[in-house]
């Protein structure tokens, strides 16, 4: 009798320095140790059912608040908003589906199971490129076509193409150090910034540059009023998204924005560009690649900026 594939997994890694993770750490503080409690049952019945995601329902929370000492429904569902908010799961898959779910638990549950015949995400729920989840489907089909796909004797390339190879690689790694342009030239003052060229937003503008005056700007652009504002944290807090009736996660943008201590001038210039936190916008996937990349990437900010005016990207 064929033995029925489980779709989540046995067990599932966690970090030695879990607890001292800096948005577990600012969880506690607001709701207390119970907060561990809570995001492990969470991880377990995430892992342990899909695999990569979890359907945090009332009813899931109610399940949950059964399984934990001196906790409640409410309080369950208190610390799952708090920690979609800091960015512990996916604020968009949360808003659109109400399910917990990140790209560094996906690419864990695609680790993870690896050496399964078929292993597939839910392209709605899907957060990681299509790179990372392509080459296995590759491997497949070039064994299929009998290509042999493991063997690479070292001593087939020769000079000539060695030296090609490597003045790629300094030419890629000289691109990757090179600092990221801001759409719009800046001035700092004091605490603030002066944004001088609004419209030049997104249009591919350099510092010292103004954009054309027929340019029209884009909905999510910045408005025009924005060109000689000193834009301070208190104008950012009170900042408020238009009622167009577009779905949008304007509050965890803009804590996000803050807890990457992105300057003013900057948090502006990208609520302006992401209409607002709209889900489902660039601007989500931009700040997972930050999460994921572990304080590597040195200017969040213009990373963000960069991520949200590649109009050619999805």
């Amino acid at each position: 009798m064929a033995r029925i594939q489980k779709q989540g997994l046995d067990y599932f890694p966690i970090n030695t320095d879990f607890v001292h993770n800096r948005i577990v750490r600012r969880l506690m503080k607001q709701e207390g140790d119970r907060v561990l409690g809570v995001l492990l049952e969470i991880f377990s019945c995430l892992y342990g059912g899909e695999g990569y995601y979890v359907c945090a329902d009332r009813v899931f929370c109610e399940d949950l608040a059964s399984e934990l000492f001196d906790t409640t429904a409410d309080d369950v569902e208190r610390i799952i908003r708090l920690a979609v908010e800091h960015g512990l799961f996916d604020s968009g898959m949360f808003a659109a589906h109400q399910i917990l779910t990140s790209a560094d638990i996906q690419r864990q549950y695609l680790l993870c199971t690896k050496r399964r015949s078929t292993t597939r995400l839910n392209s709605d729920y899907c957060l990681l490129p299509e790179e990372e989840i392509q080459p296995k489907e590759k491997q497949k089909s070039n064994a299929a076509d009998g290509i042999n796909v493991t063997f690479k004797p070292e001593n087939v390339t020769s000079g000539t193409q060695r030296k090609e190879k490597e003045s790629k690689e300094k030419e890629s790694k000289q691109k990757e150090n090179t600092p990221l342009d801001l759409p719009c030239r800046e001035k700092q003052e004091d605490k603030g910034c002066i944004v001088e060229t609004a419209e030049g937003c997104g249009q591919g503008t350099t510092a010292g540059q103004r954009a054309p005056a027929s340019t029209t700007p884009s909905p999510a652009a910045a408005p025009s009023s924005a060109a000689g504002k000193v834009w301070t944290q208190a104008r950012i807090d009170a900042l408020q998204p238009p009622e167009d009736g577009v779905p949008r996660n304007f509050d965890g943008l803009r804590d996000n924005l803050r807890l990457y201590r992105i300057p003013p001038a900057e948090q502006y210039a990208i609520i302006s560009l992401s209409n607002y936190g709209a889900i489902g916008g660039k601007v989500w996937k931009g700040l997972a690649q930050l999460r994921i990349s572990n304080g590597k990437i040195r200017l969040p900010g213009r990373f963000l900026l960069s991520v949200v005016n590649n109009r050619g990207s999805s």
